[in-house]
């Protein structure tokens, strides 16, 4: 729901523009900034590892804010991270990666804890796209429950294993026996492994909430 990005107001989430809504129609029109690309056409380009670190922040801050004003996003993947290059060495809120990354596409989001506690008792509930990275397993078969904070946490557990470990395809995603996935360590980075693999947990309760990552 546009919407709900309407209501958030932060650096790393898309602002809205313009919203008109046409009741005559049925319709909504929404007007959005221009973005250099997706962070999935970004990581194509191989950037390197401190930009893709300083853009996980970017987006991390984003899944805080969003989750403090009771919205949970359900669909958090390299798609719906625009990115464009910062004007400057250091942004004025004080990141300082060379690209600017913001969350976007709120179209099946959840605003207001009142209404994502509903859509949790539901099975036609938002749950995001499908995906062993992007979609938490009390989401999928045979559970089908509805999207949570603890669940976007999950997709940007997945983000970051897209972002941080290009080398191993998604289609390599190997699971422990418990039904945890599996992080090895990070080449560049000691600190990633143990945090991707706590967001990427099989139960819910276990995962840290974007303030605590």
């Amino acid at each position: 729901m546009s919407a709900c990005a309407s209501c958030l107001k932060h650096p790393n989430i898309i602002p809205v523009n313009l919203f008109i809504e046409d009741l005559a129609h049925g319709c909504v029109y929404v007007e959005f900034p221009l973005y250099d690309k997706d962070m999935e056409e970004w990581l194509k380009d191989k950037p390197s590892h401190p930009d893709v670190h300083a853009s996980a922040h970017d987006i991390l801050r984003a899944i805080e804010h969003m989750h403090r004003a009771k919205v949970v996003h359900c669909d958090i993947r390299p798609k719906n991270i625009l990115m464009k290059q910062r004007v400057g060495v250091a942004a004025a809120d004080g990141a300082t990666g060379r690209w600017q990354a913001t969350l976007a596409d709120f179209d099946v989001s959840l605003n207001s804890g009142a209404r994502a506690t509903i859509w949790q008792t539901r099975t036609e509930g938002p749950r995001g796209f499908d995906g062993m990275l992007t979609m938490a397993p009390e989401l999928r078969a045979p559970f089908f429950q509805g999207c949570t904070p603890a669940s976007d946490m999950f997709s940007f557990g997945g983000l970051l294993y897209v972002a941080l470990y290009p080398q191993i395809s998604p289609a390599m995603v190997k699971t422990s026996g418990n039904g945890d996935i599996e992080v090895g360590a990070h080449e560049n980075d000691v600190d990633v492994a143990p945090l991707v693999r706590s967001l990427l947990q099989k139960d819910s309760k276990d995962r840290p909430s974007a303030s605590e990552a």
